[in-house]
């Protein structure tokens, strides 16, 4: 398992932008999108992470910068997935097979950040599975 500590994602809705090209529209990953996913694999580069090959689960762990209201789906992993792929940690973000995902009060210590653990999903599917049942 590891475990990276990155910045707060921004949200879904922040995260594609729509080009109007006449009678179509482009939908392409906006800058601030892009600007993410370069702030993330600088800090994996740093971190000397390697890929992780298999089906894997993750834990996100969201740390908001400030009190307001967010919805969970718009934060917990498409625009952080797409990050770790051009990364490098991930060869692709369908190796994520199972996920949850916290929202966490806001922690001076914490501010603005998600915490992501991915794990290999052979490890974690029976603890899941048994608590499924109960």
């Amino acid at each position: 398992m590891i475990t990276i500590a990155l910045p707060f994602p921004p949200s879904t809705n922040h995260y594609w932008r729509s080009i109007p090209l006449g009678k179509f529209v482009k939908v392409t990953i906006s800058k601030q999108g892009r600007e993410y996913a370069d702030a993330v694999a600088r800090l994996v580069a740093a971190q000397n992470i390697r890929t992780i090959e298999g089906q894997l689960f993750a834990r996100y762990d969201l740390y908001p910068p400030d009190k307001r209201r967010r919805d969970l789906d718009n934060f917990d992993s498409k625009a952080v997935n797409d990050a770790l792929v051009k990364a490098g940690v991930l060869e692709d973000d369908s190796q994520i097979r199972g996920k949850v995902s916290w929202f966490h009060e806001v922690q001076p210590e914490k501010k603005g950040l998600i915490v992501v653990q991915l794990a290999r999903l052979d490890l974690v599917r029976e603890i899941y599975e048994t608590a499924a049942i109960l």
